[in-house]
């Protein structure tokens, strides 16, 4: 994962890092949460500002530079942007 990478690149140990184990445990660990809204679509249901600089690009950006492909965000975060510009926000 670019998580990983990031920590690779700051020496932290591999017994720290990101395994599936982990991230089917977040996963589910999610899935029990009930009713939950991230600030970002609170942001967007409410047509305010998102941070999409801090959130999104920032981090896409840093993953671009370990060599992580994001397509998915790659994608996403012009279309917010382009959003909020149609929004005026």
């Amino acid at each position: 994962t670019c998580g990983n990478k990031d920590l690779e690149f700051h020496n932290i140990p591999e017994d720290t890092r990101l395994t599936e184990e982990v991230l089917t445990r977040m996963f589910d660990l999610t899935d029990t949460m009930g009713p939950y809204r991230p600030s970002t679509m609170i942001d967007l249901v409410e047509n305010k500002p998102m941070e999409v600089q801090y959130i999104f690009s920032n981090p896409l950006e840093r993953a671009r530079r370990l060599g992580c492909h994001c397509p998915r965000m790659s994608t996403v975060v012009p279309m917010i942007q382009a959003l909020q510009r149609i929004r005026g926000l």
